[in-house]
């Protein structure tokens, strides 16, 4: 004899389980209740040898730098106060690269020339793209350059005359040795400000009989403000870089070989490049 389903027990089945799923909805779009935080319990400080070595001897002993320069093996022996030495090494280095670059192109130039600069397009590389480490470099010799500020600090003081260059990198090396080094944004912000804006030559006066069909004269030529060059020169840099990677890797040849789902969507990210070079030539006389 079959038992008779008891309803009771089913709905309350199905009551616990639709409460289970609301209280997950909830958890998920962060209206649950949150789980409580469990504090890390407080790490012991601790004791680090001092390291007197000079880094070249300890990059020379204990470091080995991995083929196509992708990274570094370190000895296994290595203690722990030279590691953090090969640390602070290597960020430091990450954030003066660019001066590197510079500073390599500036000996080059010099040595070799025109002959250089057809070497680097022999291997690839864009001259053109590279130019601007070699300025910042050459605007900023390695004697006045601030260890604590990156290469891109460095960069956004460039657009000052020579003297005010100066007077700001002493006022930021007073600062880093305070410890109040400023963001790249202010730094920006402040070079803006001394920047000197070119005055507008006063209007000619003629003298003579004037013709009756006055010519309208023409509008003086259009001197973006110091944060629109800076928004320009970005924009510019950019450019030649992605200008650079099509020209250089075969882009077009494997992008042609893609479906055409793929090919739309290339398509639709090149759109604003499209957009931008028809209505500037819509602008521009000839």
């Amino acid at each position: 004899m079959k038992k008779k389903p008891n309803k009771k027990l089913d709905n309350a089945k199905l009551a616990k389980g639709a409460a289970k799923i609301r209280k997950l909805r909830k958890e998920k779009n962060g209206k649950g209740k949150k789980a409580k935080k469990v504090t890390a319990p407080p790490l012991d400080p601790v004791v680090i040898p001092e390291s007197t070595r000079d880094i070249k001897e300890i990059l020379a002993e204990r470091v080995t730098v991995l083929p196509g320069s992708i990274g570094l093996r370190i000895a296994d022996n290595t203690p722990i106060e030279e590691s953090l030495r090969v640390l602070d090494w290597t960020t430091t280095l990450a954030s003066h690269v660019g001066f590197m670059i510079g500073d390599v192109l500036l000996f080059s130039d010099a040595k070799w020339g025109e002959m250089y600069k057809a070497a680097i397009n022999q291997t690839g590389r864009a001259y053109s793209t590279l130019q601007k480490y070699k300025n910042v470099a050459h605007s900023i010799p390695p004697e006045r350059r601030i260890a604590a500020l990156t290469f891109s600090h460095h960069k956004e003081i460039v657009p000052l005359e020579e003297q005010k260059r100066w007077e700001v990198l002493k006022q930021l090396q007073d600062a880093a040795d305070k410890g109040q080094l400023p963001t790249k944004d202010e730094l920006r912000h402040k070079v803006q400000k001394l920047t000197p804006r070119k005055k507008k030559e006063p209007k000619r006066t003629t003298t003579g009989k004037v013709s009756k069909r006055k010519s309208k004269p023409e509008p003086p030529p259009y001197e973006p403000s110091a944060e629109e060059q800076a928004k320009l020169d970005s924009v510019e840099d950019k450019a030649l870089e992605l200008a650079d990677a099509i020209k250089s890797g075969g882009v077009f040849k494997i992008a042609a070989e893609l479906d055409n789902k793929e090919k739309r969507r290339w398509i639709a990210m090149f759109e604003p490049f499209v957009m931008f070079y028809n209505n500037l030539d819509r602008l521009t006389g000839y």
